[in-house]
């Protein structure tokens, strides 16, 4: 059927001008937000490295060649700090001097000298771009939560604080007479790293302002003390910190300051982090002409793609315009960085290996999301580690340098230029011949007498399953499926269990959702229930009716074909009359996939 034209003259100019009127405002904010967020080539932009192996000032020296090698422009720095006599420590450095900084008690300089001395014997041609490590979390005291931005007079009643673990040796019993003192050190502090760096050839400071704990971010314990609302303390910690930022770029006017985790600006923070957007806001306050302030963009740790980039800055700026006090500040001057995470999530879900294919980024893929950072940052991308170890710090000097030279070869050439937004690594998926039917695989999980004995079937769930591939990885994460309305972003496809997805029409390795929904009859609702899965290819997480796991086979490369059944109870999980939703995440770096036995639903009946 032909659709008629309208014949009232000028419609469609009316509908054009309705629509255009709709949306304006929300025009407006994308073109100053797109104004700001105008992409730049990869040219003069730098990755540096701020991981758990991060070299101390004396340590930069022996690790410079190798470090110039690896394709990196620079690193975060930690100083370490020496005694006049034996330490409690009982050895010669102390690792502690990032935590120093931000801290109640000055720094001397005879403490640090030998960090100055090493570093001004080092003669590097690429690492120019290199930072000292800052962290505003002081649970090295007792006294934290200090908040050390916060005191500036002596009118608060101090005896309302009580110390939330012992005091060690060495730390302050009791609080001064002269709280003030302790911003008189903060500002001190800042001051001398602002001398130090302008004199080493330092670029300025990475401050990681994350919360553990009871750190400076928090609010909770400052009004209880101070006895004042949080609009008032959110005022004084701009003020204050505003001041000591004046200070800094006076003693570094070109000081360029790279705030981690960045982007944290949540309608539903915490009282953990409710300070943080008043101290970035004093920063702003406090920045000279020639400085610079970089949101660390952290949130971008597992992604890959361009346009996710894309999204993502926009979603942080839009966010910090929202909440800071200092908007005006905020969008004349805040710049954007993000952080890659090399090994991402290896302590907590996966691990990390020789095996490219295994890990999170394989080397292709992590080339591309340092470009596409570099692409969409102004200045700066981070590559954070864990247990990927490039070099051996002396504080973990057991563990061996376990990154392969791929990895090494993507930082060298990510800078060079490449298709944005191209697909993830395939990890060999073209590559690998069809396996053979799931059903000629025979094991016990072809059966629930075989896989689960002396459980009673409550129900075998054969139909209804749908699969999303997730390519990037990323479903569980920073913008995936537990984000509001992230399901419906997958694309969802009908898939049977019984069979592996390749002899389906997937030819795929790599993450992916499995969802289906079903009912408990009530007569076993109360009992204890149990989740079996015949066979699955390789790890899994399992979540019923919440995305918290019940269930999870994340450690190693995975379960092989043809193991034992996944049995487990659905702990913690209420069964009524509405449908349960059960998801399986699994990951599958390469060989056959996917769910490939039955899963049923069954009761252990008590005994006796």
């Amino acid at each position: 059927m032909t659709r008629k034209r309208s014949r009232v003259p000028g419609t469609r100019f009316i509908r054009l001008a309705t629509l255009v009127s709709a949306f304006l405002p929300s025009m407006v904010l994308d073109i100053s937000d797109i104004r700001a967020e105008t992409p730049r080539s990869v040219t003069g932009k730098k990755v540096i490295s701020f991981g758990w192996d991060m070299p101390s000032a004396t340590e930069f020296s022996e690790h410079a060649r190798h470090l110039e090698t690896s394709g990196l422009d620079g690193v975060v720095l930690n100083f370490t700090r020496r005694y006049d006599g034996p330490n409690p420590g009982g050895q010669d450095d102390i690792y502690d001097m990032k935590y120093r900084w931000v801290h109640w008690e000055p720094i001397k300089l005879d403490e640090i000298q030998h960090n100055i001395d090493a570093l001004k014997s080092v003669d590097s041609r690429k690492l120019k771009h290199n930072f000292l490590a800052m962290y505003t979390s002081s649970n090295a005291t007792s006294v934290s939560p200090a908040q050390f931005f916060i005191w500036d007079s002596q009118k608060y009643d101090t005896t309302k604080f009580k110390p939330f673990r012992p005091n060690r040796p060495g730390e302050p019993q009791s609080w001064p007479k002269d709280p003030c003192g302790y911003f008189d050190a903060f500002r001190n502090n800042m001051v001398l790293a602002a001398r130090l760096c302008r004199q080493l050839g330092l670029a300025g400071f990475c401050i990681d302002q994350e919360t553990y704990g009871r750190g400076p971010m928090n609010d909770v314990w400052p009004r209880q003390v101070f006895g004042e609302d949080l609009s008032t303390i959110q005022a004084r910690v701009r003020k204050n910190v505003a001041r000591v930022f004046r200070d800094v770029c006076r003693e570094f006017p070109g000081i360029t300051i790279l705030l981690i985790p960045g982007g944290r600006y949540d309608d539903d923070w915490e009282h953990n982090d409710s300070l943080a957007m008043a101290f970035t806001d004093g920063i702003l306050k406090g920045l000279g002409p020639k400085a610079s302030l970089h949101d660390g963009g952290e949130k971008a740790y597992d992604i890959s793609r361009h346009k996710r980039f894309v999204s993502l800055k926009r979603e942080i700026r839009r966010a910090g315009l929202k909440h800071s006090a200092e908007s005006d500040l905020y969008r004349k001057r805040m710049k954007h960085s993000f952080g890659i995470w090399l090994d991402f999530r290896s302590t907590s879900y996966g691990g990390w290996y020789q095996d490219p294919f295994l890990n999170h980024f394989t080397p292709r893929d992590l080339g591309d999301a340092l470009h596409n950072a570099l692409y969409e940052s102004d200045g700066y991308v981070w590559l954070y580690n864990e247990t990927a170890i490039m070099w051996p710090a002396k504080w973990r000097r057991t563990s061996k340098p376990n990154v392969i030279d791929d990895y090494y070869a993507a930082i060298r050439h990510c800078k060079q230029p490449r298709p944005l937004n191209r697909p993830p690594d395939p990890r060999g998926a073209d590559d690998e011949p069809l396996p053979d039917r799931a059903a000629s695989i025979k094991t016990a999980g072809d059966r629930l007498g075989t896989a689960a004995p002396g459980m009673t079937l409550i129900q075998k769930i054969d139909s209804g399953w749908e699969i999303a591939f997730d390519p990037e990885d990323i479903g569980l994460w920073s913008q995936g499926i537990r984000s509001p309305g992230g399901e419906a972003r997958f694309d969802w496809k009908k898939i049977r269990v019984g069979e592996f997805w390749e002899n389906q029409g997937h030819r795929y390795n790599g993450a992916a959702f499995y969802r289906v929904s079903f009912k408990v009859p009530e007569k076993y609702r109360g009992k204890k229930i149990y989740i079996v899965i015949g066979g699955l290819a390789n790890k899994c997480a399992v979540h019923l009716n919440t995305w918290d796991w019940i269930y999870g086979v994340y450690k190693g490369t995975g379960l092989r074909v043809g193991a034992a059944p996944l049995v487990f109870p659905a702990r913690g999980v209420r069964f009524g009359e509405k449908d349960n939703q059960l998801r399986i995440y699994v990951r599958n770096p390469r060989g056959p996939g996917g769910i490939y036995k039955p899963v049923w639903v069954a009761v252990k009946e008590p005994t006796g």
